[in-house]
């Protein structure tokens, strides 16, 4: 598949918007749909090469690998949440004062 530049640069406004501002509820639920399974399958790799399961320099890779990648996806899922959380919170605030 051909991945245009203005539809990676879309994605990225996309991300950037949900982790910067209050998102919506759905954008919440597909954030968390989208980047959960790759958390768990970096989660289970790390198992998979800690438990003596791949060694070598391709452990070494993937183990690199799955710390990056289940980085990347636990800190979305935390800042978005965090966001809508936070964010909701200072609205009801704002309208109680």
């Amino acid at each position: 598949m051909f991945l245009m530049p203005d539809a990676a640069r879309a994605a990225g406004f996309v991300y950037r918007r949900a982790v910067e501002a209050r998102p919506k509820l759905v954008v919440v639920c597909w954030i968390w749909m989208h980047f959960f399974p790759g958390l768990v399958l970096n989660a289970l790799a790390l198992l998979a090469i800690l438990g003596g399961g791949v060694g070598g320099l391709r452990g070494l890779a993937g183990f690199i690998l799955a710390i990056v990648g289940g980085t990347v996806c636990a800190s979305m899922l935390y800042r978005v949440t965090r966001n809508y959380f936070t964010m909701q919170r200072a609205e009801s605030d704002a309208a109680a004062a």
